[in-house]
């Protein structure tokens, strides 16, 4: 909890030396000014999911509380999770790794594993877009790349360790920070894995590997 807070404070004192007449409030102008590195469609995005009573502003502290909360992950839709992910791609002030963002993560983890507790690259795939973190950037090829330079030769599985280094390369080819990969990441902590299926046939489908086709088969190998 000390990262999270430290980062939120640093972010304020951020906002303050920019904020003119220390009303603690952002409108669209200064919020555009204070995230720089993002895009105008994806600032207006956020910007409008946070400004609730749409009067053009939005209070700063619960800005920055909704940006670092990973328990609101139901109520966002896909644009805004990817507003989210590239805001906090974007804070200069934010460290590259998050220790405590880690341990959610591993939580996660283990619970993308399966039955079989072995996690294999369609598990990362799956996590990767219940994420929404594919995109112009990062394509599903590219993840093969990471998850067969992140496992040992042979094997078709990693663990938590190499996990992580396959987080780093998701944000590496996103061109984003560790951290904001990470937050994607743990706000599946809440949620869980995402089933499309009826529970029985997405346990049959995760556990029974008879029933993959094509690339699954073989995990990605030729």
């Amino acid at each position: 909890m000390a990262d999270i807070e430290q980062k939120k404070a640093q972010l304020k004192a951020k906002f303050k030396s920019m904020d003119k007449n220390g009303d603690g409030q952002l409108d669209f102008n200064e919020f555009l000014g204070l995230m720089s590195k993002l895009d105008t469609d994806t600032a207006t995005k956020l910007f409008k999911k946070v400004d609730k009573t749409g009067d053009g502003v939005i209070d700063f502290e619960e800005f920055v509380d909704y940006i670092y909360d990973t328990g609101k992950s139901k109520a966002r839709t896909t644009d805004t999770r990817h507003a989210r992910l590239a805001f906090l791609g974007a804070v200069d002030s934010i460290s590259e790794e998050d220790a405590e963002l880690w341990g959610k993560c591993e939580v996660v983890f283990q619970a993308y594993s399966g039955g079989d507790e072995k996690f294999e690259g369609r598990d990362l795939r799956k996590l990767c877009v219940d994420c929404v973190l594919f995109d112009r950037k990062f394509k599903q090829n590219d993840l093969d790349v990471i998850f067969t330079g992140a496992k040992a030769r042979g094997q078709n599985t990693i663990n938590f360790e190499k996990f992580k280094d396959c987080v780093r390369g998701i944000a590496k080819k996103k061109n984003c920070s560790t951290t904001a990969v990470q937050a994607a990441i743990a706000e599946r902590e809440e949620t869980g894995v995402q089933i499309n299926a009826t529970q029985a046939d997405a346990v049959r489908f995760h556990d029974d590997k008879s029933t993959y086709t094509g690339m699954h088969v073989t995990d990605g190998r030729h």
